[in-house]
Order: structure tokens, then sequence, then C-alpha cells
């Protein structure tokens, strides 16, 4: 059983959701928070090790399709969908 992560830091490090979250600043995100369409999520690919922030452009019922806020970055076209058990938590400071 993998147990909350209550309140963690993230340090957005790409563009792909300018200008909602800024290269190199650190936001809070809580594992325990609501995810809605909108939200930006914390989430690691299940082919590796890399942790990826999106925003949620639509709710399903085993996961979530995500979306960058710029053209050209990755979304669930390129991603996915990704399923809740890969989300590590919800940006909170926005």
């Amino acid at each position: 059983m993998r147990l909350p992560n209550l309140l963690f830091r993230v340090k957005v490090s790409g563009e792909s959701c300018w200008p909602h979250l800024i290269p190199g600043k650190k936001y809070f995100a809580t594992s325990v928070a609501r995810k809605r369409a909108g939200d930006f999520i914390v989430f690691r690919q299940d082919s590796g090790q890399r942790i990826y922030v999106k925003r949620i452009r639509e709710v399903l019922p085993a996961g979530f399709r995500v979306e960058s806020t710029l053209s050209w970055g990755e979304g669930s076209a390129e991603l996915g969908v990704i399923k809740k058990r890969q989300v590590l938590g919800r940006i909170l400071n926005i």
C-alpha cells in the first residue's frame, strides 16, 4: 500500500506549462486533493523514471487525459491516458 504524500515540493524544469508554471520555480503538491479538469498533476510514466507535470484536460473513470499549455508540449496524444496509480499528486499553489 502506498502512503499518501500529504505535502511535497515539485521543481518544474520544462516550459510546457508556461505561463502557469515557471521553469525553475518550486510548487507545493499533495496526493490527497481531488483532481479535476484544469488542475496540474505530477505523475510518473510507467515506462521510466521521468516525472511529468501536465494539466488535466479530461477526467476519465480509469485516469486522466492531460495536455500542455503550449502547442508544442506533450500531452495524452504522446503520453497516453495517465492512470490514477501513476499520479503522485496535484499542484496546489498556482
